[in-house]
């Protein structure tokens, strides 16, 4: 079962990625979505020195790894649907799929099946240098709602204009937020209708993936155990006795809500988000208390304390790793963590090491998981 994080382009979930033993999780093909800069539309720029910027950040985070991350540069082109007939300039994606590879990092592109032709027919100039042996493309529930031809037909379209065969091609449809039950609902039943047109043999894989997560924890009490529930894997085991012939593997937000930020981001308390079955255990401090960021030690102490026997391992991943590390820091430690966790100390981190922390453990549990059990 083949396992698709979507993950931003921002300082945590790249740490993630950066601490990511890829050749443990051979199941796992990460996604990540470059984050828009600012630009002024109406100015057709030079746009190079942010793709730099942009792919020094990327490159780092998997630099030296095996397995294949996909990026999606929707998000920073100018438009990837209209302009391109009479334009001169390099799609950001080959740009940055250029640059990556030369640097020898195993990247492939994401495709979304709105872009217009202009727009991808520029984009089978990525095979210059060398030929392009993997990619995705990326159907949204908006697109669901924008034409009448049918899906298949508009990824072949796709496939023939970016010069990529259609059994390299992964499909991802992509349904974005999922955070209740109605919407849970409504995503299994456009999929019900939706998966028919694609599951013909014609793709790599087909991937459904969609996101949980709330946009903040503001909803969440500081200094309490909350319990949020994975709405993200009900939309996939409700598919799983939907039978069309092939596997529906699973993709998902991680621990971030699908939608990427805008704006200058508040100053987050001590936070973690932490992955189980079922459910997120999620748990934060105040951000005027008088112990700052060291409330991340107590909070990973506490979320351990009520996983019980749910929690996996430290040595899984980086990010329970470091978990572990801070709870043997918290005022009232587990006991058992005395024999079972690292005693190196660690500092309690700031916004980007918990999301950093938060993502790795849930990549690493949604993974072995999905190896171990068939199910996220």
């Amino acid at each position: 079962m083949q396992y698709v994080p979507i993950l931003k382009a921002k300082q945590g979930e790249l740490s993630a990625l950066q601490s990511w033993r890829d050749s443990d999780f051979p199941n796992t093909t990460p996604l990540v979505e470059v984050v828009p800069w600012e630009r002024d539309d109406d100015i057709d720029g030079d746009d190079g020195g942010e793709i730099r910027k942009a792919v020094s950040r990327i490159g780092k985070s998997w630099a030296g790894k095996r397995a294949t991350m996909l990026l999606d540069a929707a998000s920073a082109e100018r438009d990837p649907e209209n302009g391109w007939e009479s334009s001169a300039r390099t799609p950001v994606l080959s740009e940055m799929l250029r640059q990556l590879r030369r640097e020898l990092v195993n990247v492939a592109p994401v495709v979304r099946v709105s872009a217009g032709d202009a727009y991808t027919r520029r984009l089978a100039d990525i095979h210059y240098e060398s030929p392009m042996e993997r990619g995705a493309i990326r159907i949204t529930a908006e697109d669901l709602d924008d034409t009448a031809t049918p899906l298949g037909d508009l990824a072949l379209r796709v496939a023939d204009n970016i010069r990529i065969h259609p059994r390299k091609l992964d499909i991802i449809l992509d349904f974005g937020a999922v955070n209740d039950d109605a919407t849970a609902a409504m995503a299994a039943r456009l999929a019900r209708f939706v998966l028919p047109q694609l599951a013909d043999g014609t793709w790599r894989s087909i991937v459904v993936a969609s996101g949980a997560f709330p946009v903040n924890l503001s909803e969440v009490s500081p200094n309490k155990v909350a319990e949020l529930e994975r709405f993200d894997l009900r939309l996939w085991h409700s598919l799983q006795t939907f039978k069309i012939g092939t596997q529906i593997h699973f993709g998902d937000y991680a621990v971030t809500h699908p939608l990427i930020p805008v704006g200058v981001p508040f100053a987050a308390a001590p936070q973690l988000r932490y992955t189980l079955e079922d459910r997120w255990l999620v748990a934060k401090g105040r951000r005027q208390d008088r112990r700052g960021h060291a409330q991340f030690f107590d909070i990973c102490a506490e979320v351990l304390r009520q996983a019980g026997r749910s929690a996996p391992d430290y040595d899984v991943s980086w990010g329970d790793e470091r978990i572990h590390q801070a709870a043997r820091q918290a005022v009232n430690p587990l006991p058992e963590l005395e024999r079972l966790a690292p005693s190196s100390p660690v500092g309690p981190g700031n916004a980007s090491t918990w999301r950093a922390i938060a993502t790795s453990h849930h990549m690493a549990y949604v993974s072995r998981r999905l190896s171990e059990t068939g199910a996220p």
